[in-house]
């Protein structure tokens, strides 16, 4: 299934926005954001030095390091301090050498000043422009190869209801589709919303049918919902903290695995269950955002 062809969905009541979303939408972008990233990179976390007390010799260094040893989607931010202290002592490096030739009765336009950091800096930033190009149109087809994998797994979760075979057979196939879904890569920021909600309400019907065998599906449910209620007491916990930034990060990890990694509950709790999480996750973006009017409010 292509792209641009997303399967059509009914609306859930959590799926409705509205002005009021605020708080959702919030962690929705954030996540969409991060659903680009590979899940383990950000476990790998690179020193940020103090960059601009370094001499140009070990910022040619550092970055040669950092270019060698390191992912180039993890090191942006310390090859641009590394470059913008390089320049800047360069320049005044360059600036004193012609001041100096100037004052020995030297003429402006003969002047000529070569630096053997400078030359390698060039060369080692060239290298990590090049693999920063290279890495990212890489990173743009897998994407896409993997955002067209989720389609087809959605496509298969659809087909399951009109298997002609036993519901154990059946529902074994659903299980390996859930597998595959959860380690089928990230995915451009863009689609991640709706995959998801087309994804969920696919697995909604999913249960329906699978009213069949109610043992099955009150198991995953009662497990679901379990789960769930783990996320909603953590959620609001956090609600509670006075460290904001840790709420919001830790707020974020909890919405990933309600929408990544669990399905839907019973009908009977399905709302309920969402609503309490919906206002604890409220409770933390109004803090969130009463901390920034503050800060704000500091700087006038």
């Amino acid at each position: 299934m292509s792209e641009e062809k997303a399967p059509e969905q009914q609306t859930s009541p959590q799926e409705i926005t509205s002005p009021v979303d605020a708080h959702l939408h919030e962690i929705d972008h954030s996540n969409a954001a991060d659903a680009e990233l590979d899940k383990h990179q950000d476990k790998h976390q690179i020193p940020f030095l103090d960059y601009s007390n370094m001499a140009l010799e070990n910022l040619v260094g550092e970055l040669q390091r950092l270019v060698k040893n390191e992912s180039v989607s993890l090191i942006k931010r310390h090859v641009d301090a590394i470059k913008n202290s390089f320049d800047q002592q360069y320049q005044a490096l360059f600036d004193s050498k012609k001041e100096e030739y100037l004052a020995q009765g030297g003429v402006e336009m003969d002047f000529k000043f070569s630096s053997v950091d400078k030359r390698q800096f060039n060369e080692v930033y060239k290298e990590y422009r090049e693999k920063r190009a290279d890495y990212y149109q890489r990173q743009e087809i897998q994407l896409k190869n993997n955002l067209a994998h989720r389609w087809e797994l959605i496509e298969r979760l659809k087909g399951l209801i009109s298997m002609e075979e036993d519901i154990n057979t059946t529902y074994n196939n659903f299980k390996v589709i859930l597998a595959e879904w959860k380690n089928a890569g990230p995915i451009p920021r863009d689609k991640y919303n709706d995959v998801w909600r087309t994804y969920h309400h696919h697995m909604e019907i999913f249960y329906d049918f699978l009213n069949l065998n109610r043992e099955l599906r009150d198991l995953d449910f009662k497990h679901n919902l379990e789960e769930k209620l783990k996320l909603v007491v953590r959620a609001e916990e956090l609600a509670e903290l006075t460290d904001i930034h840790q709420a919001f990060q830790e707020l974020q990890v909890l919405h990933k695995i309600w929408k990544e990694d669990l399905g839907p509950v019973d009908k009977e709790h399905r709302n309920e269950i969402w609503d309490r999480f919906s206002k604890a996750t409220k409770t933390i973006h109004d803090n969130r955002q009463a901390y920034f009017a503050s800060l704000d409010k500091d700087l006038e």
